[in-house]
């Protein structure tokens, strides 16, 4: 795909972490003016040159935030969200990895994040590392 953006990609690969956070801001600045936004609760829209602010519940908002640093991407999960939606997270992803994001492609990846590890295995995904990875937290839970 011409569309990719390989150093994003390995950075993914070798440099992402994921956090729960109690609340995730943003800034956003229009006409030298900043305005920060809790993301639960908040979306901003432009229409004939003015952005709006319009409240929403909290389920119907980005359950999650990625940050792009130099040599770092975080992925920021609200924890006070009782559903986790990876239509979100895979919205994130592919729009930080791709220039033109498809809409297959982030259902496609939603898909992978809700599948169980065996299912993705049956299908032919590399997970083996993932499944040793689980494993032996199984192990050292049963230890203790």
């Amino acid at each position: 795909m011409d569309d990719i953006d390989e150093k994003r990609i390995e950075l993914l690969r070798t440099k992402f972490y994921v956090y729960e956070t109690e609340i995730i801001q943003c800034q956003l600045t229009f006409q030298n003016r900043t305005v920060t936004l809790n993301v639960r609760g908040l979306l901003y829209f432009y229409l004939n040159h003015i952005i709006r602010f319009c409240l929403l519940k909290s389920s119907e908002c980005s359950s999650c935030a990625l940050e792009h640093e130099k040599n770092k991407v975080t992925l920021y999960i609200q924890k006070d969200i009782s559903i986790l939606d990876y239509v979100d997270i895979a919205t994130e992803l592919t729009r930080f990895v791709y220039k033109k994001p498809l809409d297959a492609l982030v259902h496609s990846i939603s898909d992978k994040l809700v599948s169980p590890l065996e299912t993705l295995k049956r299908r032919g995904v590399p997970v083996d590392r993932l499944l040793k990875i689980t494993q032996r937290q199984k192990e050292q839970q049963q230890r203790k």
